[in-house]
């Protein structure tokens, strides 16, 4: 049976991409906050702990500890700032796919890839600002960054399903924030962990 189509998914993808290429650069002020957000989020976060690795009055251990929890719950909770936008990008995909425009395995591959990009370039930016403040040993870093980078890959779907299933900005946020909320708690660093936890969550 004839598609209904007039292109094969892979000109839709490519055509999808370009558009959303073009609407980005034509608005250049969110370009330029996808960046500076997380350059003053860092810096701001990473002076509270500047050389938290040298201090000697207190343990390092705990010093430690509280410096990657906070950056930990600044890569789990960044994929926030992007659910309005998916919002948008859905209801604009239903008109388009109902006027069969493209399919919607074309318009979610191409916004899984792009907003993979700004979620590795956002959360590498912050959390190599604040590994350099916090005076730790470079050796540790490439190994410290993939982690990093894999915690905000693994994020940022939960909060593009949120939004996808979601009747609203509202729902999506509050389904996206429990999920998260319980990963962060159940972490095993800083919150509960394997000693606190009672017998049946062990």
């Amino acid at each position: 049976a004839p598609s209904k189509f007039s292109v094969i998914v892979f000109r839709q993808i490519w055509m999808i991409a370009e558009r959303k290429v073009k609407l980005m650069l034509r608005n250049p002020v969110v370009l330029i906050m996808q960046v500076a957000v997380p350059i003053l989020e860092g810096a701001g976060l990473g002076i509270c702990f500047m050389d938290v690795a040298h201090r000697g009055n207190y343990p390092v251990i705990t010093l430690i500890t509280g410096w990657f929890n906070l950056l930990l719950m600044a890569v789990l909770f960044g994929g926030f700032t992007s659910v309005p936008q998916l919002l948008e990008d859905r209801i604009l995909m239903e008109k388009e796919v109902g006027e069969a425009l493209y399919m919607e395995v074309a318009h979610i591959f191409v916004g899984l890839i792009l907003d993979m990009i700004t979620t590795t370039i956002r959360n590498a930016l912050l959390a190599t600002i604040m590994y350099a403040f916090a005076g730790l040993s470079w050796s540790t870093y490439w190994g410290f960054l993939k982690w990093m980078l894999v915690i905000g890959a693994t994020m940022d779907p939960i909060f593009k399903a949120a939004a996808s299933i979601a009747a609203d900005m509202q729902v999506a946020t509050m389904l996206g924030f429990i999920v998260v909320l319980f990963i962060a708690v159940f972490n095993s660093i800083g919150f509960v962990t394997k000693a606190t936890a009672p017998v049946f969550l062990k």
